[in-house]
């Protein structure tokens, strides 16, 4: 009895270091149609977002739990600090250069060299600012009517030039830089300045995803509007123009690798190819897709009961 209960000591202690070492949790499986599918990560019960560079890609909870994913597997990060003190939120965004930023309840976790630090949101933020890693060493935070930037250890808040709520971020360099937000509103930062673009729009735009300079996704997805409604925009360098979403879904995030698009709804995934949209046919029963981004070799989209799923793009 007493050797079981030291053998169960030991396996419970060999447990929590290779949890703390960041090895490969959960449980994945491969299913029908080239996916991939993890669940049982523990501090994602609640899968609300996913980001991705080049090589890793990141999927958070509203209770600020993290996982990255290698290529291969997942494995969860440590705890953010004072996580007991609130990690709520959705904003997730990482920098090609693998800098990692999690909004946490009134704060950013800023992930780093196999380490946490914390910096503390500028009032009027908001409670769902959007967060942006455009390049190595750059943070920005839009909000209520605010626009943060990085500097140093700590978030300097600027006039945004507008009253309006601002709720997503995203860019491709320090001076190329997209916010949106309230009432269609569409700002881009050029290194210098913040100018207002028509958008031809004045629904709620709350994601972005900028690809490249002349490569840039808006959408507007309203779940609580009945029917359920999106609108979706590109921006070629020019000008913003609507894009048909596809029929009859509700738009909740857009991957772009190359001249490869891709869209998630609420009900499934889209690639865009001549102008219309085909399915990628995914396992039934997935739970309802929130989010979706894409690796150099993956596609990575975040689905409901704590779900993860990889499907190869190459």
């Amino acid at each position: 009895m007493r050797d079981a209960r030291a053998l169960s000591l030991l396996t419970f202690g060999l447990c929590l270091c290779w949890s703390s070492l960041g090895v490969a949790q959960g449980e994945t499986v491969e299913v029908a149609g080239g996916w991939r599918v993890t669940t049982r990560l523990r501090g994602l019960m609640d899968v609300n977002g996913v980001a991705c560079n080049d090589d890793h890609a990141y999927a958070r909870s509203w209770g600020g739990g993290v996982a990255v994913w290698d290529g291969s597997a997942w494995s969860e990060l440590p705890e953010i600090p004072d996580a007991r003190h609130g990690a709520y939120g959705t904003g997730l965004a990482v920098s090609p250069a693998g800098e990692l930023f999690v909004q946490a309840s009134g704060r950013i976790a800023a992930w780093k060299d196999g380490a946490w630090t914390m910096l503390t949101l500028p009032t009027g933020a908001g409670d769902s600012p959007g967060i942006a890693a455009p390049a190595a060493g750059e943070l920005f935070v839009a909000g209520r009517g605010v626009i943060a930037r990085r500097d140093g250890a700590v978030l300097r808040a600027y006039d945004a030039g507008t009253w309006r709520d601002l709720a997503a971020a995203s860019g491709t360099s320090a001076s190329d830089l997209w916010t949106a937000g309230q009432g269609g509103t569409l700002m881009h930062w050029d290194g210098h300045g913040w100018t207002r673009t028509t958008s031809g729009t004045e629904a709620w735009l709350g994601g972005l995803t900028a690809a490249g300079p002349s490569d840039v996704w808006a959408w507007s997805g309203e779940p609580r509007r009945y029917p359920p409604s999106s609108e979706l925009l590109h921006w070629d360098g020019v000008a913003w123009s609507s894009v048909a979403p596809p029929p009859g879904a509700t738009v909740v995030g857009v991957a772009v690798r190359g001249s490869r698009v891709f869209v998630a709804t609420r009900a499934g995934i889209f690639e865009r190819a001549a102008s219309a949209w085909s399915p990628i046919p995914a396992p039934v029963d997935i739970g309802e897709i929130v989010s979706v981004c894409a690796t150099a070799s993956d596609l990575v989209v975040g689905a409901g009961r704590g779900r993860v799923l990889t499907h190869s793009i190459r």
